[in-house]
């Protein structure tokens, strides 16, 4: 393969990782799923079972408001939605 369709290749799909696929299941390898976890950890994710749907899009609204911001203060404000949304329902979230 020539360097140009490489550098194509490359623009195409900057971000594609190797995943492995069983029964239907995606399955990150260890080290995205660690990161995932503590991302989703740090974040108050998932939001507890008992939200309602405005809740959930709200969240998700929020969620890519944030990733238009410089900085950590929309992902704060993810946070604290999810963090108030858990006191709401009293789920077990462990922080």
């Amino acid at each position: 393969m020539n360097i140009r369709r490489r550098l194509q290749n490359l623009e195409c799909r900057p971000f594609r990782r190797p995943v492995v696929q069983r029964d239907d299941q995606w399955i990150l390898p260890a080290d995205e799923c660690k990161k995932m976890r503590d991302l989703q950890k740090k974040l108050c994710l998932p939001l507890p079972d008992e939200s309602t749907s405005e809740e959930r899009s709200h969240a998700l609204s929020l969620a890519r408001a944030a990733q238009l911001i410089d900085g950590e203060s929309g992902w704060l404000l993810v946070r604290d939605f999810a963090l108030g949304l858990h006191t709401k329902y009293q789920s077990d979230f462990e922080r």
